[in-house]
Formats: structure tokens, C-alpha cells, sequence
């Protein structure tokens, strides 16, 4: 028994060395990039975004389109800025957003509005964060998007990040990058 004690002793203390070495080692980790910024100087905000995510051509009212460097360019995040109409209420950003895709994308179908959440910006800025699942045109693909819109003067900001339904990268890390917009 004794020999069996220092024999587990000696393979723990050879274990815990590996472990160290691996997970300390210069070389051994991966480096965590920091993330890119887009900055809006004109409307006064920014949205924080990883560092490996590639440019992608813009769409009608897109400030920002980015994607994860894959084939499919998805997921995906952009950044639209909107002249509000007067008297429009935040609670309303969800329709506006639904109806705003549909004109851009004829064909898509089953909008779905959940996990709405009305919060405050780092700054207290009034914000609205949701989800949208819904279908692409070609009637196979489903998507969803997380989506946080504010406003600042007659600007109405969104900031999306779409991807397939069960893709890789889940709906909580999209909607925390969604929840980097800041305003300045």
C-alpha cells in the first residue's frame, strides 16, 4: 500500500509539472487578439467586434458589415443607422426591424420576436435587445438574429448579428457583441 501511495504521488506531481508546462508555457497558448473597433465618429458611437472577422461589402443603410472568415460568410454583424420618424418609441424597434429585412430580402418568411429585453447602454442610454428567428427565401434555410437598437438624436442604430440556427457560434456571444455599442 505504501508503495502504491508514493507511486500516485509521484504521477501526480509528474501530472501537475505537464499540466503547468502546457498551460503556462511561452508558445504553448494560444494568443486571445484583442477586438476590432468600428468607430462612428459622424453619429457619435462604437461597436466592438473579434479581430479576425473579415469586411464584407455593405448593404442599403449598413455602416458595418462583417463576418467570420468562412465560406458562407456567417455569422454576420452590421451596424444600420436610420432617420426616425417623430413620435417613434423604442418598444417599436422589433417591427421596424422586421419589416426592414423584408423589403431588403423578398421571399423571407416566419418572423419571430423573442427574448425582448428593454436595458440601459454603459452611457444610460435607453436600449432594446431581441431575437428574430425567421426563414430565408429559398424556404429551407432558418436564421436567426440578435439585434440591440437605440436611439441617439434621429438616429436609430442597430446593430445585428445573424447566423444559421444551430451554427456554431450560439445567440448569448452574438448578442454580447451586439451589447458593445456604446455611444460617445
Amino acid at each position: 500500500m505504501k508503495g502504491l501511495s508514493k507511486g500516485f504521488w509521484a504521477v501526480s506531481v509528474v501530472f501537475l509539472g505537464v499540466c503547468f508546462l502546457l498551460g503556462a508555457g511561452p508558445g504553448l497558448t494560444k494568443a486571445v487578439a484583442e477586438d476590432k473597433v468600428y468607430d462612428n465618429k459622424d453619429v457619435g458611437f462604437s461597436v466592438s467586434y473579434p479581430s479576425d472577422w473579415l469586411d464584407d461589402k455593405l448593404l442599403t443603410g449598413e455602416v458595418l458589415r462583417v463576418h467570420k472568415p468562412n465560406e458562407y460568410k456567417i455569422p454576420v454583424l452590421t451596424v444600420s443607422i436610420t432617420d426616425m420618424k417623430e413620435g417613434t418609441k423604442l418598444e417599436e424597434a422589433p417591427d421596424a426591424w422586421v419589416a426592414s429585412v423584408k423589403a431588403a430580402n423578398p421571399g423571407t418568411d416566419r418572423y419571430k420576436v423573442s427574448d425582448k429585453e428593454m436595458f440601459k447602454l454603459a452611457d444610460g442610454t435607453p436600449a432594446y435587445a431581441y431575437i428574430v428567428k425567421w426563414n430565408w427565401s429559398d424556404g429551407v434555410t432558418k436564421l436567426f438574429s440578435t439585434v440591440v437598437t437605440s436611439f441617439k438624436g434621429k438616429k436609430s442604430i442597430s446593430v445585428t448579428a445573424t447566423n444559421v440556427m444551430g451554427g456554431e457560434t450560439p445567440a448569448d456571444v452574438l448578442m454580447k457583441m451586439c451589447r458593445t455599442l456604446k455611444f460617445h
